[in-house]
């Protein structure tokens, strides 16, 4: 998919659900002693220790111009 693509789909995202496009929510599991973080609903990243909620809150770096 090109860059332009990549936006349009975006795009057509934001118009459809504004308010969770950009949702990020964490939550600990202390049973298991994991960190779970879900963003835009459908990406889940599991942390296999406590992690701070400063770091999780922050965007992970993908790319780098």
């Amino acid at each position: 998919m090109t860059r332009i693509d990549s936006l349009n789909k975006l795009k057509s995202a934001c118009e459809m659900d504004l308010g969770r496009t950009l949702q990020h929510s964490f939550y600990y599991d202390l049973w298991h002693n994991w960190s779970v973080l879900v963003s835009w609903g459908y990406t889940v990243q599991l942390y296999p220790s406590l992690v701070t909620a400063k770091k999780l809150e922050t965007a992970l770096l993908t790319f780098w111009t």
